[in-house]
């Protein structure tokens, strides 16, 4: 076991990581497409004043 921990530990490592991050994408990327888009609804809101 220990010889597979130091073979195949840092591809588990990343692949934990990558995992982490795809399952943090949605929540974090429906924040920044909430913000994105309120930001350009109130650009559009003013410029066309």
């Amino acid at each position: 076991m220990k010889a597979f921990l130091e073979e195949y530990g840092i591809a588990i490592f990343v692949i934990a990581c990558i995992m982490i991050l795809v399952a943090m994408s949605e929540p974090v990327g429906k924040a920044i497409q909430t913000a994105v888009l309120k930001t350009i609804t109130d650009f559009t809101k003013t410029a066309l004043k």
